[in-house]
């Protein structure tokens, strides 16, 4: 994944970032981000899917 897919990965997850904030970031901490955003989306699908049972 480019950098600008990173970004962009991020910004669509969390609207509210500053994409001149991310552009300053090194490429672990985007990483990181977007794995920890992927992991609270997952917990989300996951807490849904036990209410609906």
């Amino acid at each position: 994944m480019s950098r600008k897919e990173k970004i962009k990965a991020i910004l669509d997850a969390e609207p509210g970032r500053s994409e001149s904030l991310l552009n300053t970031l090194s490429d672990s901490t985007l990483d990181r981000m977007i794995y920890i955003n992927k992991k609270m989306i997952d917990r989300q699908l996951e807490e849904a899917c036990l209410e609906l049972v």
